[in-house]
C-alpha cells in the first residue's frame, strides 16, 4: 500500500506547490531554520504539530518564529520530541529573516520506535523569495509511523 500511496502523495504535493512557485528558486544558502516540537494533536488521518523555531543566519544572528505543520494522511505516531532542520535559501542575505514567514506545502514520511527519523519535501514561502531546502530530515523520540501531505505555516514571534 505504501508503494502506491507515497508516489501519489508526492505527485499531489508537487502539483499543489507548483501552483505557488512563480519565480526561479533562490540559490544562496543564507542560514538554518531549526524547529522543535512544542505540541502535537493526532487524529490518525489528520494531525497538527506546533513548533518553536529559530532562524540563524550565516553571521550567527538569530530570529524567533512559530511554526505549525498540518498533515493530511496516515499518522499512527506519538512523538515525545521532534526536531526538524532546514537550510534556508534566498537571493540575498538581507531578504532571508525578513521574508522567511509564509506557507510551505509538500510531503512527509516519519518512522520511530524510541529514536526515529523523518523526511520532508517542502516548496513555497513568502512571495517565493525565500525557500526552505526542499528536503529536510528530522529526528524523533516516540513510536509509530506517518506519511502524508503537509502544510507548514511559519510566522515571526
Amino acid at each position: 500500500m505504501f508503494k502506491i500511496l507515497a508516489p501519489a502523495l508526492m505527485a499531489a504535493a508537487t502539483l499543489f506547490a507548483a501552483g505557488t512557485a512563480t519565480q526561479a528558486a533562490p540559490t544562496l544558502q543564507v542560514g538554518n531554520l531549526q524547529c522543535n516540537l512544542a505540541d502535537e494533536t493526532n487524529y490518525v488521518l489528520y494531525s497538527q504539530g506546533s513548533y518553536d523555531c529559530t532562524f540563524t543566519n550565516a553571521a550567527g544572528d538569530t530570529a524567533e518564529f512559530t511554526g505549525v505543520i498540518d498533515k493530511v494522511g496516515v499518522d499512527l505516531s506519538y512523538d515525545l520530541q521532534q526536531q526538524i532542520n532546514w537550510l534556508v535559501l534566498a537571493p540575498s542575505f538581507e531578504e532571508a529573516a525578513a521574508s522567511i514567514s509564509g506557507t510551505y506545502a509538500g510531503t512527509s514520511t516519519d518512522a520511530s520506535l524510541g529514536g526515529g527519523f523523518g523526511t520532508r519535501f517542502m516548496l513555497g514561502g513568502s512571495g517565493n523569495q525565500v525557500t526552505l531546502q526542499p528536503v529536510a530530515f528530522s529526528g524523533h523520540f516516540g513510536a509509530g509511523a506517518a506519511v502524508g501531505l503537509d502544510r507548514f505555516t511559519l510566522a515571526a514571534r
